[in-house]
C-alpha cells in the first residue's frame, strides 16, 4: 500500500472541493450507506483501462480501497463516496 495519495487533479467546479475530502485514512461513506476508512489511493482513472473478461464481462480500475467498519474490504470510485459526518446532524432554526 501506498503511504501517500496521489495528488488530485485540479478542478475549478464543486467536484473538485469533493475530491479533497478524499485522501487515505479519511472516514467515508459508501454509496450503499456502509461507512469506513480509505486504505490506499490507485490515482485518478485512466482512459482505456478497461480489462476483457471474457464473456461480454468487462472490469475497470476503482480509485479508492476502503477498509470497512464491517470488515469488508471495497474499491470504489469519487461518485460512490461521501465524507463521514463528523457527528450527528442537528437542525438549525
Amino acid at each position: 500500500m501506498t503511504s501517500q495519495p496521489n495528488a488530485a487533479p485540479h478542478s475549478d467546479s464543486d467536484e473538485g472541493d469533493r475530491d479533497n475530502a478524499f485522501a487515505i485514512d479519511a472516514r467515508v461513506v459508501i454509496s450503499e450507506g456502509r461507512s469506513g476508512k480509505i486504505v490506499d489511493d490507485f490515482g485518478p482513472p485512466v482512459e482505456g483501462s478497461v480489462v476483457d473478461l471474457g464473456e461480454g464481462r468487462e472490469t475497470r480500475p476503482r480509485r479508492w480501497a476502503v477498509a470497512l467498519d464491517d470488515g469488508d474490504l471495497v474499491f470504489v470510485d469519487d461518485e460512490d463516496l461521501e465524507p463521514e459526518s463528523s457527528g450527528p446532524a442537528t437542525l438549525e432554526e
